[in-house]
């Protein structure tokens, strides 16, 4: 190795060891200036507010992934052609994307730091759970050990308890749908007033889980339900004075919305790349296409996939 490559790898080594150990504290500072700046706005409150987290946030929230570094091939034993490298936490997305479920995701960034902080509190509920139990896990929650969701930074506990649908309707419902159909059909057959007068107000059987979680937000008092499906937003904003005849109270909304509605600046996930990483980091690439690696199937990706931050 020449001089210069020393030198480059050891300028490397040190602004590593110094991001392992600041950046984290850096990003911790700025989420708690984010929450000092909006308690203005909330002084009259008593309690957190409750927020209830859509499976579609859980999905965005995850921000990092691992992939292989291919760092070349070198020969073992001086004959044997051998391929290396190492595997690193990578952004998902580019520092200078604009789409929308980006935006979203900066904003999400900033209520986290309210829930942190204990102006918001984050929850799920026993459907959501059921819900989540029909895909791979991978799709909402991290499973590779380099892989990272900001939501992590904070507990999200259930209104309602858990249901265990695999334990027991995969039985009654046969075919790769099973658990869906299971969870359909219970609140299809549900009694409950309220979730009938908000399907009234939507008027279309599809909506039915939507309708239920909405419903559950309104009975356990939270005011926000936080979703990045934006036809479910649409819906709601559609037929908000119905909702509010029928006495729903809860505002459906993205992130970007309550965002600016609190008047929150965004705080990108790349500031997130360090917390809780004890391994390689590459936060100045990002993953292919910008887009997570598939939840079934998955194959690795490596540095020929992926592009600088």
């Amino acid at each position: 190795m020449s001089m210069w490559k020393r030198v480059e790898a050891r300028i490397r080594s040190k602004r590593e060891g110094l991001a392992f150990k600041y950046m984290p504290r850096f990003a911790d500072w700025i989420m708690r200036r984010v929450a000092l700046s909006a308690q203005g706005q909330f002084s009259d409150e008593v309690e957190p507010i409750g927020v209830l987290i859509d499976s579609c946030v859980r999905t965005h929230a995850i921000t990092h992934e691992g992939a292989w570094i291919d760092t070349g091939t070198v020969l073992w034993g001086g004959v044997h052609p051998i391929n290396t490298g190492y595997i690193a936490r990578v952004p998902v997305h580019a520092a200078n994307n604009d789409s929308e479920d980006y935006v979203d995701i900066c904003y999400l960034g900033s209520l986290i730091a309210l829930a942190r902080f204990g102006t918001m509190k984050f929850f799920t509920s026993s459907e959501l759970i059921s819900e989540q139990l029909k895909h791979p896990p991978a799709r909402f929650r991290t499973v590779g050990y380099s892989d990272y969701s900001i939501l992590d930074m904070v507990k999200i506990e259930s209104l309602d308890g858990e249901r265990y649908d695999f334990i027991n309707m995969r039985k009654l419902f046969g075919g790769k749908n099973g658990l869906a159909e299971a969870q359909q059909a219970r609140i299809a057959a549900n009694s409950d007033e309220l979730h009938k007068a908000i399907m009234s107000c939507f008027k279309h059987q599809k909506h039915s889980q939507d309708a239920w979680h909405l419903r559950t937000a309104q009975v356990h008092g939270c005011r926000y339900l936080l979703t990045m499906d934006r036809k479910f937003v649409r819906l709601c904003e559609q037929h908000s004075s119905k909702l509010a005849a029928a006495g729903i109270s809860v505002e459906v909304c993205s992130p970007t919305k309550l965002g600016e509605k609190l008047k929150l600046p965004k705080i990108p996930p790349w500031l997130f790349s360090y917390n809780d990483a004890s391994f390689a980091v590459r936060a100045d690439l990002h993953m292919p296409e910008q887009k997570r690696r598939p939840t079934v199937g998955r194959r690795g990706v490596t540095i020929d996939d992926i592009a600088p931050r």
